[in-house]
């Protein structure tokens, strides 16, 4: 059974003063499990956040929504990709925030 992290507009606006505030973080596996509550804790801390996935796409889109929701600017996207392919990765991180 998955554990269900509570994401309140309360801890996503305290992330404004935080040193990850303009930083991007990439999260592999980050659709659910440790990935996941590592993704919420970067969002917390003021992340953008891409959450990468290989099949969980429902949970990686669901978990982008919740952020987002918690916070005041959208920080947060679910990327499907393989990190064991060159190609994939660099799409992870050049072309995702690039167009966003």
């Amino acid at each position: 059974m998955a554990e269900e992290i509570q994401i309140s507009k309360d801890q996503s606006a305290s992330a404004s003063a935080s040193p990850l505030n303009g930083r991007v973080a990439i999260v592999t596996g980050g659709s659910r499990g440790i990935g996941r509550a590592i993704a919420v804790h970067l969002h917390y801390l003021g992340a953008k956040v891409v959450i990468n996935y290989a099949s969980s796409r429902t949970q990686a889109d669901q978990l982008a929504v919740e952020l987002n929701a918690a916070a005041a600017e959208h920080r947060a996207i679910a990327v499907r990709g393989d990190v064991s392919d060159r190609d994939q990765v660099k799409h992870l991180f050049v072309d995702q925030w690039a167009s966003r």
